[in-house]
């Protein structure tokens, strides 16, 4: 199963992309010149995120830190949180 989702990366301002949920994987693609190759093909397995927490940012945004076992940290803005949050919460419990 694949679901898709609007984001933007929290990198020295927004980055836009998309964040795709795979079978094995949270993606984040984004092909603009000016963002750090890391995050231009972000991957990132679900057995290596330690936790998702959203904050909200000026009463209306919503940012996500996904932060990994190791202890490195994403940050971004996800469109349609709510279906985000319930379909990253069954790809980890696959």
């Amino acid at each position: 199963m694949k679901r898709s989702f609007y984001a933007s990366a929290v990198i020295n301002g927004l980055c836009g992309g998309a964040v795709q949920l795979k079978d094995d994987a949270f993606y984040f693609m984004c092909q603009k010149l000016t963002v750090p190759e890391e995050y231009k093909q972000l991957r990132l397995a679900y057995s290596d995120i330690g936790s998702i927490k959203f904050k909200k940012f000026l009463k209306i945004l919503s940012i996500a830190t996904i932060e990994l076992k190791n202890g490195k940290t994403y940050k971004f803005w996800i469109f349609n949180r709510r279906e985000f949050i319930r379909s990253i919460n069954e790809m980890r419990e696959k």
